[in-house]
């Protein structure tokens, strides 16, 4: 991971996921991040393998197929609106010189878009699969190990009594 504050406060992230059920539409996470927002926000949820909530969804973190961090100069709002512009004149000249016509992008623009106008960063952030950073304490609070280990405490009990 990079360190915190090595990138410019006019650099902004934004997360896009693929979930588990519905691999073919990414879904849209956060958007107009700062760097360590990007971490308060995602990437310590995605490290310690814990629940996350975005858009007032809640995605178990094992959930997500794949993830990808996009960053760029400026808002994804204005980001996408950019690139759409310029595929629009792309196509508007295209039109002017061909004897096909061309439509174009048909839908408006959506928060997924930004995957085509920014830098995919997952690889400065992410490097291995959520969860690997948990700690002790994370394991050891984690339902499943209390529930094994209180199992195993009234076992060895009742073998003592007996």
């Amino acid at each position: 991971m990079t360190e915190m504050g090595d990138t410019d406060a006019n650099r902004y992230f934004h997360v896009v996921a693929w979930v588990k059920g519905d691999a073919e539409s990414p879904v849209f996470l956060f958007g107009d991040l700062l760097e360590t927002d990007l971490e308060k926000k995602f990437l310590s949820y995605y490290r310690a393998g814990r629940k996350l909530l975005a858009d007032r969804h809640l995605y178990d973190i094992h959930d997500l197929v794949s993830v990808s961090i996009i960053e760029t100069e400026v808002p994804k709002d204005k980001a996408i609106d950019d690139f759409l512009r310029r595929d629009r004149d792309a196509i508007d000249r295209l039109n002017q010189s061909s004897h096909v016509f061309f439509l174009g992008r048909i839908s408006g623009p959506n928060d997924v878009d930004v995957l085509e106008v920014g830098e995919d960063v997952t690889s400065r952030y992410i490097k291995g699969p959520p969860g690997e950073g948990r700690t002790l304490v994370d394991i050891i609070n984690h339902p499943w190990t209390l529930t094994v280990l209180g199992g195993l405490i009234v076992a060895l009990i009742a073998a003592a009594v007996m």
